[in-house]
């Protein structure tokens, strides 16, 4: 799976010309389509990566599968991510779509099965898309801990942009396994009790912390506190983390929407593309962005 590494375009402000003796402003060029990327983000969802030229913020992106509509996005400098329903097997049929803004059209092809899953910067774990047992294959000790290797490559100009700006931090904590999770929320759930536990502790299977993909993130001040977004290092990461790749997960005020309460030290590796899309689009959850249900609770067992 080729994953993404685009960088966002910007729409050029219109030429003027000389027409009899009149200044004249030149026809806007039509919105164009220059790369769309299938990315998956969970077992039966894939991403669409787009990018666009000439198009202002809020254009639509839509696309089609045999003339039927099955996603939409908008544009924010020049991106969009547009969601489609899309079911990942252990062998998958190729499956065209054609993406569209304004008058143009392209097709692309999605080729993708359960193991690009496991690898993509965009999976998605939370209370409803669990990681079973999952291990990530590509893990490398550092500071105690361990990342995901593209994580680990991003985090750490991070820290060193971040220690320069006099706002340093270090890490908490990385990758933690589904057994290791397992521990602690028992642990919780002994001290504050399940309901309680479930606002701020992922049940094993349901961690990000699982992905390698995640870092908690401390200065010394205000440790794991919502406190620590008012410190120097809370405010470089809200502002800066996205240009290395890196959100926050847990926004103020979405706990409805991704089942935890704000944690301004939990950054979660998304890459570049889609950190700064983001942020530019004002989207404040994976799941938002991708179009999912609610992940304020666990699903309840099948009676």
């Amino acid at each position: 799976m080729r994953l993404l590494s685009i960088a966002a375009g910007a729409t050029a402000a219109a030429s003027m010309l000389t027409v009899a003796g009149s200044a004249v402003a030149a026809p806007e060029a039509a919105p164009k389509l220059t790369r769309v990327v299938p990315v998956p983000v969970t077992a039966d969802r894939v991403a669409l990566g787009v990018e666009v030229k000439h198009a202002a913020d809020d254009t639509a992106v839509k696309a089609y599968d045999r003339g039927r509509l099955v996603g939409t996005g908008e544009v924010a400098k020049g991106k969009a991510v547009v969601p489609i329903q899309h079911t990942l097997r252990a062998e998958s049929a190729p499956r065209s779509i054609a993406v569209v803004v304004g008058d143009h059209r392209r097709t692309v092809t999605i080729a993708l099965d359960t193991d690009d899953l496991k690898r993509s910067p965009w999976f998605v774990v939370n209370k409803r898309h669990g990681a079973a047992r999952y291990v990530p294959k590509k893990l490398k000790e550092f500071e105690g801990g361990r990342l995901e290797v593209r994580a680990l490559d991003a985090y750490r100009p991070m820290a060193k942009a971040a220690d320069k700006d006099g706002s340093g931090f270090w890490v908490a904590s990385s990758y933690r396994s589904a057994e290791r999770q397992k521990q602690l929320y028992e642990g919780y759930v002994r001290r504050d009790g399940a309901e309680k536990a479930d606002t701020y502790s992922a049940r094993p299977g349901h961690s990000e912390h699982q992905t390698g993909l995640v870092i908690d993130i401390a200065n010394g001040v205000c440790n794991l506190e919502r406190c620590f977004a008012e410190t120097a290092a809370g405010r470089w990461a809200s502002k800066y983390a996205a240009e290395h790749g890196f959100v926050v997960r847990y926004t103020r005020g979405s706990d409805e929407v991704t089942g935890y309460r704000y944690e301004p030290w939990h950054l979660r590796y998304v890459g570049r593309w889609l950190a700064t899309y983001l942020q530019d689009s004002d989207t404040d959850t994976l799941e938002e962005a991708f179009d999912l249900d609610d992940a304020a609770d666990y699903p309840r067992p099948v009676a």
